[in-house]
C-alpha cells in the first residue's frame, strides 16, 4: 500500500492533465525523478519537483518528499505516462565527484564560527567536568544535526546513515574521501586530539 497518493502535473500555466503518484512512505523527490526519467526517457538532470508552500511555489531538494499535489519541471506533458505511477525508495548511490562535493559542503558548514564556538564550549565541558569521552560524538552530533540536514537533503539523503550507505563499495576505499572524512573528524573534535595526551 502506498503511504500517500498525490496528483502530479507538468509545470506550465493553465489547466494541465494530471497523473496519480502513489508514493511509498520513505520515497523522496530523488525517487520520483528517477521514476519519471525511466518512464519518459527525459534526462534526469533536467527534471525537478515544485509545490506550493506558504502561498509560494518552491522547488524541492532531492531528499525532500512532497507533502501534497505537485508539479514537475522538465517534462512537456504527462500524456505518455501511466495513469498511476508507483514510486518506491531507491538505494542511494553516489559518484566520487558528488561525494567529494558533499563532504566539502559539510566541512564548510562545520567550520562556521558559530558551530566551532559550540564545539569548543562542548570540549571545555568534557575537560572541566570529566565527562565520559565516549559520549562526545553524540553530543557534538546534536550541535550540527539541524544545520547539516539541508546539506544532506540537497544530495538526496535524509541522515548521516544514508550518507555512509551511499559511500559503500569503492568510495569507502577512495583516498580523497578518506582524507576528507578525517578532516571532518578533526574539525568536530571527533578524533579526540583536544584531550590531554594521557586520556586519548
Amino acid at each position: 500500500m502506498p503511504s500517500k497518493s498525490l496528483e502530479m502535473q507538468v509545470l506550465k500555466r493553465g489547466r494541465q492533465r494530471k497523473r496519480q503518484v502513489d508514493l511509498a512512505e520513505d520515497a523522496t523527490v530523488q525517487d520520483i525523478l528517477a521514476k519519471l526519467a525511466q518512464l519518459s526517457g527525459a534526462p534526469r538532470s533536467g527534471l525537478f519537483v515544485a509545490e506550493h508552500r506558504n502561498a509560494a511555489k518552491v522547488r524541492l531538494f532531492a531528499g525532500e518528499a512532497p507533502v501534497g499535489n505537485f508539479e514537475v519541471g522538465g517534462l512537456e506533458s504527462v500524456e505518455e505516462l501511466p495513469e498511476v505511477i508507483h514510486v518506491q525508495r531507491q538505494k542511494v548511490s553516489m559518484q566520487e565527484s558528488e561525494a567529494l562535493e558533499l563532504l566539502d559542503e559539510l566541512l564548510a558548514l562545520y567550520n562556521q564560527a558559530d558551530i566551532q564556538q559550540k564545539v569548543k564550549e562542548l570540549q571545555q565541558l568534557f575537560l572541566t567536568e570529566n565527562r565520559d569521552r565516549r559520549h562526545y560524538g553524540l553530543r557534538v552530533d546534536e550541535i550540527v544535526q539541524l544545520q547539516r540536514l539541508p546539506v544532506l537533503e540537497k544530495h538526496g539523503l535524509r541522515s548521516v546513515t544514508d550518507m555512509y550507505k551511499a559511500f559503500e563499495g569503492p568510495l569507502n576505499e577512495d583516498p580523497r574521501l578518506i582524507a576528507k572524512q578525517a578532516e571532518i573528524y578533526t574539525t568536530l573534535g571527533q578524533d579526540l586530539t583536544w584531550l590531554p595526551a594521557k586520556e586519548t
